[in-house]
């Protein structure tokens, strides 16, 4: 007696275990199946005729360091279809990252639609999901009938932001740093406008230059071209063949200029037969140029060392000729007269 009542107790809790152990597992299968909403989560509930629509936001409020799910789920019988619209027009302050319909199930007579949406939030003033226009269509009926209905608007609120945490709206204008690519153009676009404005200054210089100089008279504009050799000081930079070279440049063209002689493309002895019968040139001022052009020719043509002290003299007979020039006709016409 004492074993079989021992025996039913043992039999009651089991049969009580295993109830509790049954409970527990159909508890568990309601609260994760897709009819039951995540806690946290946004419902919307509707229903047209013989189809029903739930619409569920997870999670409720917009949070941007995660994404929304929304899932439309749409059950109806079997003769029934559904179509579900695209939702990119229809959102406001979302983007969409993704989207995925599951197989339609068919079951009991009752067909089941589920398109899951994942959204992006967007800083935005607004976060809403316009009305959607969801079409049906009834072909138990003959001819079949068809029809749509609107689904609700929905505005999500914005979570609030943590202690500290600022959401400015807009955009603001930011300063990039720019690349190397993009330094080194503007370098060089500012070197080659420099090299453009330092050349336009030289060319202006050079060309004032050349108006001054053209209003000089023959013998003023030999005796400043004889000043800016002699300021560059070729002999100290052993330039000594340079400098001889120019200065008797200067003396030919300044004859040139003054006396209407091609002196500068002439050699030495075409300029002294030239000269031999010009009144203008008098024996002296002849010989003395005779002297200054053969000497320079040795140094220019024969690679002759001068002696110390000769380019000196040679710049300055040059200068005592262009200077006393101009009064050489006039001192031949008086010594004509007195004779």
């Amino acid at each position: 007696m004492r074993q079989a009542a021992h025996t039913v107790r043992f039999r009651t809790a089991a049969t009580s275990g295993l109830l509790a152990a049954v409970a527990l597992a159909c508890a568990c299968s309601r609260t994760g199946g897709d009819s039951s909403a995540p806690a946290g989560a946004l419902t919307e509930d509707m229903s047209w005729g013989r189809v029903e629509l739930t619409l569920t936001i997870e999670p409720r409020e917009v949070d941007y360091a995660r994404d929304v799910l929304m899932t439309i789920r749409a059950a109806c019988p079997s003769e029934v279809s559904v179509t579900v619209p695209p939702v990119e027009d229809r959102l406001s302050g979302f983007a969409v990252a993704g989207q995925y319909d599951e197989p339609p199930a068919v079951k009991n007579g009752s067909r089941s639609l589920v398109r899951r949406i994942r959204l992006t939030p967007l800083v935005a003033a607004e976060h809403r999901i316009a009305p959607m226009a969801i079409q049906w269509e009834d072909r138990g009926s003959s001819p079949p009938d068809r029809g749509w209905f609107p689904t609700r608007p929905i505005v999500l609120q914005t979570a609030p932001m943590p202690e500290g945490g600022r959401v400015e709206f807009g955009l603001k204008p930011r300063w990039i740093p720019p690349g190397f690519a993009s330094v080194a153009a503007w370098i060089a676009g500012l070197l080659a406008a420099a090299a453009l404005v330092f050349g336009i200054v030289l060319l202006a210089r050079r060309l004032h230059r050349e108006q001054v100089l053209r209003r000089m008279s023959p013998r003023e504009r030999a005796l400043h071209e004889l000043a800016d050799l002699l300021a560059r000081d070729l002999v100290a930079h052993d330039r000594t063949k340079d400098f001889f070279l120019e200065l008797t440049m200067i003396v030919r063209r300044y004859i040139e200029r003054q006396h209407g002689i091609r002196a500068p493309e002439q050699t030495t002895e075409e300029f002294l037969a030239a000269v031999r019968d010009d009144p203008r040139f008098t024996p002296e001022v002849t010989r003395r140029l005779r002297e200054f052009l053969q000497a320079a020719d040795l140094v220019k043509f024969a690679a002759r060392r001068p002696e110390r002290g000769a380019p000196e003299r040679a710049a300055e007979t040059a200068r005592q000729y262009v200077a006393t020039d101009s009064g050489t006709a006039e001192l031949k016409a008086a010594e004509g007269k007195e004779e």
